[in-house]
C-alpha cells in the first residue's frame, strides 16, 4: 500500500543544508497498526509529513496505493491527501469559533461536498467516537480527551485509507490517552491503516509493529509476535 524507497530529505536555508532522512526505505501494508519512535531529531515528524503528502522528498521514490507521488504536482498531492489520508495532531487544531460538528465537517467543506451530506457524515463520525451528544459544544466547552476525539472524527469523516497521528496522546493524561488509543485500535480492527508517532513505549504497545528511527534512518523494525524484522 505504502512504499518508500531510498528516501532522502534535506532542508535548505540560504547556503546551509540540513540532511534529515538518509536512504530510508520501508513498506506499510493496508490494515497495519504502526508506531514510529525515536529520539528528538531522528526524523519522525519529517517522515510523517512525507507519508502524509505535506512535504516532498529530496530524492527517492514514494508509492501510495501503487501510484508514484514522488514528483506529483501540488494539486495532485492535495487531491490524494484529501482522498486517502486523515490527520490527528497533538494540539488538536480545532477552530475555536466552530462547534464540534462544524469542526468535524471541515474536510468535506474543502472537498465541496453538499451541506446536508457532510453534516450527516459529521454526525456519524462524532457518534463513532462517542461524542454524538457533544456535537453543539465548542472547543472551550470540551475536555482535552473530547477535543482529541473531535479531531479523530474530523480525520475519519472522508473514510481515508490511512490515519496519521502525531503524538496524539501527548497533551492528555494517561487514562484519557488509553481511551483515545482504544479508538485507534478499533479503527484498525475495521481495516484502517494507523501510523502514529509517539515517544511513549506504553502507547507504542498498542501497535502491531514498531519502527525505530535514529539520525534519519530506520535502525529497528519489529512486529509484536514475530520479533525483529530487520535493522540497519
Amino acid at each position: 500500500m505504502l512504499q518508500l524507497r531510498n528516501i532522502y530529505k534535506t532542508y535548505k536555508s540560504d547556503s546551509l543544508e540540513v540532511p534529515v532522512l538518509h536512504d530510508l526505505s520501508l513498506s506499510i501494508e493496508q490494515g497495519e497498526f504502526v508506531a514510529v519512535m525515536g529520539p528528538s531529531g531522528s526524523g519522525k515528524s519529517t517522515l510523517m509529513s512525507i507519508i502524509g503528502l505535506l512535504d516532498t522528498i529530496t530524492s527517492g521514490t514514494y508509492l501510495l496505493n501503487g501510484q508514484d507521488v514522488s514528483t506529483s504536482a501540488d494539486k495532485e498531492l492535495a487531491r490524494c491527501r484529501n482522498k486517502h489520508i486523515g490527520f490527528v495532531f497533538q494540539q488538536f487544531h480545532l477552530l475555536p469559533r466552530l462547534d464540534a460538528l462544524a469542526n468535524t465537517e471541515l474536510p468535506l467543506i474543502y472537498a465541496r461536498e453538499k451541506k446536508r451530506l457532510r453534516m450527516e457524515k459529521a454526525h456519524l463520525a462524532l457518534e463513532k467516537v462517542g461524542l454524538g451528544d457533544r456535537k453543539n459544544h465548542y472547543p472551550n466547552q470540551l475536555s482535552g480527551g473530547q477535543k482529541q476525539r473531535v479531531a479523530i472524527a474530523r480525520a475519519i469523516i472522508h473514510n481515508p485509507d490511512v490515519i496519521l497521528a502525531d503524538e496524539p496522546t501527548g497533551s492528555l493524561d494517561s487514562q484519557t490517552g488509553e481511551q483515545v488509543m482504544r479508538i485507534f485500535s478499533e479503527f484498525n480492527r475495521e481495516g484502517k491503516t494507523v501510523i502514529l508517532v509517539t515517544h511513549e513505549p506504553e502507547i507504542a504497545q498498542h501497535a502491531q509493529r514498531t519502527i525505530l528511527l535514529r539520525d534519519g534512518m530506520v535502525i529497528e523494525d519489529r512486529r509484536v509476535n514475530n520479533g525483529i524484522m530487520g535493522s540497519s
